[in-house]
């Protein structure tokens, strides 16, 4: 997924609404780490309107990240190998401590 995310105006007014806006779709995804290349974070997400947001905890009130999904495109579907950190752990101490479990995905990239 792009690290293009909204701008801040936009992505306040969007998470003041959130109450009010019910998800097409929700469940737990695996997005890629904006810090180290191939390092997930496991996520839960939800799809409303014309935006993606992602939650640290599926309990979380506001989402941790906002993506506009307007004129996203989807490359074709792939199988990848990726370092899933373990729950709980910051990403410093997943690479430094190797505190992460490699495992192969079937993923796809968002575009915009």
């Amino acid at each position: 997924m792009s690290s293009v995310t909204l701008p801040t105006e936009r992505r306040a007014e969007l998470i003041n609404r959130l109450p009010t806006v019910q998800p097409i779709k929700q469940g737990w995804v695996y997005r890629s780490s904006d810090v180290i290349d191939n390092l997930v974070n496991k996520r839960f997400a939800a799809i409303a309107e014309t935006f993606l947001m992602t939650y640290r905890r599926e309990e979380d009130a506001k989402p941790s990240k906002v993506w506009s999904l307007t004129g996203a495109t989807v490359d074709p579907i792939k199988e990848v190998e990726c370092e899933i950190k373990a729950k709980g752990t910051s990403t410093v101490i997943a690479i430094v401590a190797s505190r992460y479990t490699k495992k192969h995905l079937v993923c796809a990239l968002w575009l915009d």
